[in-house]
């Protein structure tokens, strides 16, 4: 989504943000590629798992940033939906159809076995459909296994439309805002707690996050960084402790801070002052956040291909290709090991290419004509519903009445103009 509008129409820049979510997303798909490449057995890619909150929250500034000031009544709260569902929901089917071809090419081919098996379960095909996979953890990472925070963010859209619907100050926002912290959080710690990974797939993760980002915006709109020589330092700052994060490898309570640590670099880098911030607002890291969504999506897509091709390729050669290894922070994984080191590292530089090729395609044939579809949709249906309002009400005698006399207890909501993030 765009982020470059500040809520109450001044233009804010912003583009840091979208070069740090394009550089996130990109190592989150060389994390996802199970060849033994050269970083493959690197502590700080293995432990890559915290980056996602960084996204959810950026995914709840934004949302505060774009959203707040818009939800004000029923119509304005479904055409939230409508954009916010058209936003995640085309690309998702789409990336699911691709995934069909292959029971599809199992079918054709007659190969022995189910056509459905394995990730690519019947049994998980409606929670992927209608993303509710993230609450059923044993479904959570089938089919198009990164979809599962889409499902998460969901849960958090429809909590902050009902959030800002209801509350129109800002202090019974940071009063709803921070229950929902509390309550998501102590969930997410009790399921970290529950397991040997750290690496939770649940709503609460998606919702503590994406509230932490919601309330950040309200700190940084009224406690905005302006000195340049401060946010020059404290971005030099909060970049080592990102970077830090990688090897720090948090767990139990102590994984919080990473919300912490993420918040803070969010929020100095969101008024894009520093030398790190022209770095992060470059043309590639500016094309990276572009299309860091469908990237991401389409990433698993190309892994499940990846290794259906190697696994055809094993039985026909008679040659084994995979191999079960062992990696720092996870039990033993099921990765490709390819002869020499060079092939191993080819296919990665190959799988990267596919992804950003295929990315910037998706973006334009999917992405981009899906968001602006479901953003008119969203305001006509918006409008078509306020028209009903001002319809003359009938009387008892059937006499019509005036839409004044119908609207004239209702509050009148003067809504800023300003473009919208989709």
């Amino acid at each position: 989504m765009p982020i470059g509008e500040h809520a109450k129409g001044t233009e804010m820049r912003m583009q840091s943000i979208e070069g740090w979510r394009g550089i996130t997303a990109l190592l989150v798909v060389l994390f996802h590629i199970y060849v033994a490449h050269s970083l493959f057995y690197e502590e700080w890619l293995r432990y890559l798992a915290p980056v996602l909150e960084l996204f959810f929250i950026i995914s709840g500034f934004v949302m505060a940033l774009g959203f707040g000031d818009k939800v004000t009544d029923t119509k304005s709260f479904v055409g939230y939906l409508i954009r916010r569902g058209g936003r995640i929901w085309p690309l998702h089917l789409a990336m699911l159809s691709l995934l069909l071809l292959i029971p599809l090419l199992r079918f054709v081919m007659q190969t022995p076995g189910d056509l459905f098996s394995g990730k690519l379960s019947l049994e998980a095909l409606p929670y992927q459909l209608l993303l509710l996979q993230a609450w059923n953890p044993e479904l959570a990472l089938t089919w198009n296994h990164p979809s599962w925070t889409l499902s998460g963010e969901i849960a958090a859209y429809v909590l902050m439309g009902l959030i800002v619907w209801v509350a129109r100050s800002e202090p019974l926002r940071w009063v709803l805002g921070l229950a929902m912290i509390a309550i998501a959080g102590t969930i997410f710690y009790q399921e970290m707690q529950a397991t040997e990974n750290y690496n939770v797939l649940s709503v609460s993760r998606a919702v503590t996050g994406f509230f932490v980002g919601f309330l950040l915006f309200y700190v940084w709109r009224r406690f905005p960084l302006k000195q340049a020589r401060v946010a020059m330092v404290l971005e030099v700052v909060t970049a080592a402790g990102f970077v830090a994060i990688l090897f720090w490898h948090p767990t139990g309570l102590s994984y919080f801070w990473c919300h912490a640590i993420y918040a803070l670099l969010l929020y100095v880098y969101a008024s894009d002052l520093g030398f790190m911030s022209r770095i992060m607002s470059t043309p590639p890291m500016m094309w990276l956040g572009k299309h860091s969504y469908a990237m991401y999506m389409f990433h698993g897509v190309v892994t499940t291909w990846i290794m259906l091709v190697v696994h055809f390729i094993e039985a026909r050669i008679g040659v084994p290709l995979t191999d079960s290894v062992v990696v720092p922070g996870a039990p033993r994984v099921h990765a490709i090991v390819l002869p020499e080191q060079w092939m191993n590292d080819l296919l990665v530089v190959a799988y990267l290419g596919v992804v950003l090729i295929g990315g910037r395609i998706i973006y334009v044939v999917v992405e981009q004509p899906t968001r602006i579809y479901f953003t008119k949709l969203g305001k006509q249906v918006e409008a078509n519903m306020g028209a009903a309002e001002k319809r003359p009400a009938p009387s008892l005698k059937g006499e019509p009445v005036s839409a004044e006399t119908v609207n004239a207890p209702k509050a009148v909501h003067q809504r800023t103009d300003h473009r919208d993030p989709g």
